[in-house]
């Protein structure tokens, strides 16, 4: 697994190309700064404004100090396997450091899981055509995705499916409640028809020009 944020919904948050821009001793420094005013916005009440600046500073240096209280938001707000993952990439934190926090870190991630709405896309072998891709959300879901259920947050999502030379397939979900199970069955794509053969035109044969 992964310690990097494999949630779709955490793209909102993150301010990555800063980031990747920075040397790590700016980075770990735009992370303080960011910890420090998500605190100070959490304290004042402004939660929504305080998630975000948890998932920045993660974003800019993994540590737990941001991610314990970004995994809160995401649970407080509904987004169930966002809060989940983000618990389980926790654990791995802690773990690598020896931190104690990782028990409860797993024990909140633990809780949720029954509570957990999944979602499977499949793709039969017959319908696997050369280069098929799949997304969710704008994220690449790889063939070894297809057909196991992953867990996924309330709300609306969408399913893109293309192949060079085949019509693009789109779908939307609504994700309601919690314990959801929605299925997707990928259908065959209808292939686009050929284009017509271009007309080349004969070459033009100029008239010789004659002496008076």
């Amino acid at each position: 697994m992964r310690l990097a944020f494999r949630l779709l919904s955490l793209s909102s948050l993150l301010l990555a190309a800063s980031a990747w821009a920075q040397t790590p001793v700016d980075a770990r420094a735009a992370s303080v700064a960011a910890l420090t005013e998500a605190k100070r916005l959490a304290a004042a009440g402004n939660a929504v404004e305080a998630c975000a600046k948890y998932g920045e500073s993660y974003s800019l240096d993994a540590q737990l100090e941001a991610l314990l209280p970004l995994a809160d938001c995401f649970e407080q707000s509904g987004k169930l396997a966002s809060a989940y993952n983000a618990f389980r990439d926790a654990v791995e934190v802690a773990q690598r450091s020896g931190d104690a926090r990782a028990s409860a870190a797993d024990a909140r991630a633990q809780k949720l899981r029954p509570r957990l709405s999944y979602l499977t896309v499949e793709v039969l072998q017959g319908r696997r055509l050369p280069a098929l891709a799949v997304e969710r959300d704008g994220f690449r879901l790889g063939s070894s995705a297809w057909g196991v259920p992953m867990p996924i947050d309330a709300g609306q999502h969408v399913v893109t499916v293309t192949a060079y030379g085949y019509k693009p397939w789109q779908t939307t979900i609504d994700v309601r409640g919690e314990g959801a199970a929605p299925y997707i069955d990928v259908p065959l794509l209808e292939k686009l028809p050929e284009a017509p053969a271009a007309t080349v035109a004969p070459p033009v044969v100029a008239e010789p020009v004659q002496s008076p």
